[in-house]
């Protein structure tokens, strides 16, 4: 259980920097690196400020969900986590795409 709560705790302190210390350039380092998002820098600057917000929403949210859970269950099945974790992740990605796909959009 501390250690899936530990993985959120990271998550929310990635976020933070991400959200205090955006990526000034493009790299190859440090940020939201897609190919898409590395196009310019307004596509970057734009897809590092909301994946930053998208992760920390997702990592308060899962804090929150571990505190709850810990007060009815004993433990939490560390497979059910990595699983739901992906899927997050997965859902950061395609929706931060898609949102920088309506920014192109509104941007030209």
């Amino acid at each position: 259980m501390y250690s899936e709560f530990l993985v959120s705790i990271l998550l929310f302190v990635v976020s933070m920097v991400l959200m205090l210390f955006p990526p000034k350039r493009i790299n190859r380092f440090y940020g939201y690196r897609t190919k898409k998002s590395m196009k310019n820098i307004e596509n970057w600057n734009f897809s590092n400020h909301f994946a930053s917000i998208a992760i920390f929403v997702i990592s308060v949210g899962n804090i929150i969900g571990f505190c709850v859970a810990s007060l009815f269950v004993d433990g939490v099945n560390k497979i059910v986590f990595a699983v739901i974790l992906l899927a997050e992740l997965g859902l950061v990605f395609l929706i931060t795409e898609r949102k920088l796909s309506e920014y192109e959009k509104i941007s030209k």
